[in-house]
């Protein structure tokens, strides 16, 4: 059986929302042509609650799609207990069949599906709801997830490949992670997103989606067709605002005149001439050009000598006011002027007790 893996469609996305109609269209029909099943790994939607128009835009495309979808929710349609969210309200249309916590089969294949959990929740919450379910799937077992996962993907409590590594099944096929990949000998597939949201690094990769040959246990990429994406970096050295915007509009040309439908982002660096604040720099609104402003943000190199100075400020403060005390109540206390800086930063009221009382004794 050919099982198609696409997912991160984020259809109603306000930015690139046409493209997002466009390519995620495609995509779901050429999986419709080239695999048994298609499986959606998340964030088809880009917002919790789509506005209607969305929804009628999606509903057009999916009725089009002529085999299986099975769905998970990923981050973004993921809602509170007791909500009903877009993907469950489209199982309840016939337009997909949406699974969390839950398996299906189709044929020899049978699928789990665990939709979006929270990163600090989610390897307990994967091992409990494959634990439950594991034993009632046969044949080529299938687990769609929509979480990052830690050195492809994003996040602060995200999933490591040692777990994922261990989970018990033929395939696994992760959203959530916007850059296409295929990891751990072909067990792990990342379809990517099919369209530009983050206007990060790892969106400057291909589009499209992957089919899986249960028999081979290959995946080929379906390409779809996407408007480009590059992200370049300007470093300035002492330049005017027109010299500035000039550059700009040099580099964002340059890649237009190659690339008529480009996507451009470009991050800033560097100073500006003297007098002249990184605030100070604006740019007009450009069709398809998205400015990053990093001017005059500190070096690593000025990072740490301004925390070496600190702390050489926080040691001469400490010093001076060990000195005072020493100096006020040198040979009318008991403990050292040390003692007495460390009891004052840590409960003024029981330094003040025990002063008294020393000075009392004394």
């Amino acid at each position: 059986m050919k099982v198609a893996i696409l997912g991160d469609t984020h259809f109603g996305y306000y930015r690139f929302e046409e493209d997002g109609y466009r390519q995620g269209e495609e995509a779901f029909l050429k999986a419709s042509e080239t695999a048994d099943i298609i499986i959606h790994t998340g964030d088809m939607f880009d917002a919790r609650v789509p506005r209607l128009e969305v929804i009628r835009r999606v509903v057009e495309i999916l009725k089009n799609v002529r085999k299986p979808i099975v769905a998970i929710h990923g981050n973004h349609e993921r809602r509170t207990k007791g909500q009903t969210n877009i993907i469950k309200l489209f199982d309840s249309m016939g337009l997909l069949k949406y699974v969390h916590n839950e398996a299906v089969s189709f044929g020899e294949v049978s699928i789990l599906g665990i939709g979006s959990i929270p990163e600090d929740m989610a390897a307990e919450a994967i091992e409990k709801s494959v634990s439950s379910n594991l034993p009632g799937m046969k044949g080529f077992k299938v687990l769609a997830i929509h979480q990052a996962i830690a050195g492809i993907g994003y996040g602060g409590w995200e999933i490591d490949m040692d777990f994922v590594q261990k989970l018990p099944f033929d395939l696994i096929a992760d959203g959530h992670i916007h850059k296409a990949g295929v990891f751990l000998n072909g067990r792990l597939i990342v379809p990517g997103s099919t369209v530009v949201t983050q206007l990060r690094e790892d969106e400057c990769d291909r589009r499209g989606f992957y089919v899986y040959d249960t028999e081979t246990r290959k995946a080929d990429f379906v390409g779809i067709h996407s408007r480009p994406f590059f992200i370049e970096r300007i470093e300035f050295s002492g330049e005017g605002i027109e010299e500035a915007r000039r550059k700009i509009l040099d580099v964002f040309e340059k890649i237009k005149s190659k690339n008529h439908d480009a996507i451009v982002k470009i991050k800033l660096t560097g100073r500006l001439k003297e007098g002249l604040r990184s605030s100070d720099f604006s740019f007009p609104v450009v069709d398809d050009l998205y400015i990053q402003n990093e001017m005059n943000e500190k070096t690593l190199e000025e990072r740490v000598r301004e925390i070496h100075e600190l702390k050489q400020e926080k040691m001469s403060v400490r010093e001076r006011i060990l000195g005072e005390i020493a100096k006020q109540l040198g040979g009318k206390i008991s403990f050292s002027p040390s003692e007495m800086f460390e009891l004052l930063s840590e409960d003024p009221e029981k330094a003040y007790e025990k002063i008294l009382k020393d000075i009392r004794e004394t």
